[in-house]
């Protein structure tokens, strides 16, 4: 399974490791790495393109075992391993929704809890007006870099 070191800095503020540190702190606490590396190029556009476009520093991808994961769902993605990094760090993890609005709007959509014992909280968020096209460059290369 791969994961961007970008994206867990995102979720784990303040994370000073090195990637190369970070790898070998989740080998020896958590699962086996099976190395970093830089994802290269995608469609086209180098990594360096990609940075610079965004200004930003080009990504590393921090691979790990997947034996090592099996029984580990908590870190089949990168909140998960955000988690397990912070625990291992000593920081929070920030929450990636928090800033959604909290907006409410009229709807023509009505949601009862017929049996609190089976459903004791349901929450949901209406989108509109979504334009269909292009992923952003960076979510594309980061995407793009994990695949």
């Amino acid at each position: 399974m791969k994961f961007s070191y970008t994206w867990l800095r995102e979720l784990v503020p303040g994370l000073k490791m090195d990637v190369t540190t970070l790898a070998q702190q989740i080998t020896m606490k958590t699962a086996e790495c099976e190395g970093v590396h830089d994802p290269g190029a995608f469609a086209g556009a180098s990594v360096a393109a990609v940075a610079r476009a965004e200004n930003s520093e080009p990504d590393s991808i921090i691979e790990i075992d997947n034996k090592s994961l099996t029984n580990r769902p908590d870190l089949w993605g990168h909140l998960g391993m955000a988690r397990e990094v912070a625990a291992i760090a000593g920081l929070s993890v920030a929450d990636p929704v928090e800033d959604l609005p909290a907006t409410a709007s009229k709807s023509d959509l009505s949601i009862s809890i017929e049996d609190s014992n089976l459903c004791a909280r349901f929450s949901g968020q209406r989108v509109e007006n979504v334009k269909v096209g292009p992923s952003p460059l960076w979510m594309q290369y980061r995407l793009n870099s994990l695949a």
